[in-house]
């Protein structure tokens, strides 16, 4: 069976990598087949993770046997005159947005839908206001035991990674300048790289993350 993923992309955000990460899964589950498709002004947005895909795409929208839909893929569809009915649909909710009756997205609960949220505080927030299952599957990295502190022999380098929060990320950072050199984005892009591998290289970079 093919199962439609729909996408509106205009910069990379978490919720579009764990979007990127059930298409994989979809695929390799070998019970269904997943196909694609993005707005047309998504495909020339630089660093488009979903151009990268390798499943099944269309460039036209139409009616599918099966969807998985998150966040507001929903007024992709409405705006195509699809209305998935009686169709299976899993619907992923990573945010508490759906939670609030003043925006548009909690008027989308009453969709029929399997629904899977990222954590049990969010399922707990719209379980009273969904139609259909609400199941969870935390979003996190499998940690592995850190290893005993190493002497770094010099100033240890730190990234503070604050795309979401500016501001935590600025603070954050001025905490640690002059015990440590500090590399600070706020602002959605990467170091070059030949500045990570330089950086690897040294073992002297330790990551902050401020999202």
């Amino acid at each position: 069976m093919d199962m439609l993923f729909v996408r509106d992309f205009a910069g990379f955000t978490g919720g579009h990598l764990r979007v990127a990460n059930y298409i994989r899964h979809t695929a390799a589950s070998g019970f269904v087949r997943p196909v694609f498709y993005q707005t047309p002004p998504s495909r020339t947005v630089p660093g488009n993770i979903f151009n990268d895909n390798h499943c099944s795409t269309i460039d036209t929208l139409r009616p599918f046997p099966a969807y998985f839909i998150a966040g507001t893929d929903w007024r992709i569809l409405n705006r195509a005159g699809i209305d998935p009915g009686g169709a299976p649909v899993i619907n992923l909710i990573q945010d508490f947005r759906h939670a609030d009756p003043r925006h548009p997205l909690f008027t989308s609960l009453k969709r029929p839908a399997l629904r899977i949220c990222v954590s049990a505080a969010l399922a707990d927030a719209v379980r009273d206001h969904t139609n259909g299952e609400v199941h969870v599957i935390e979003n996190g990295l499998e940690a592995t035991p850190v290893p005993d502190p190493q002497p770094l022999h010099g100033a240890a380098r730190i990234l503070v990674a604050g795309l979401k929060n500016p501001k935590v990320a600025r603070d954050l950072a001025a905490l640690v300048v002059g015990q440590a050199e500090v590399d600070l984005i706020t602002v959605s892009c990467c170091p070059s790289n030949e500045r990570v591998s330089s950086c690897r290289r040294s073992r002297r970079w330790h990551l902050a993350a401020a999202w």
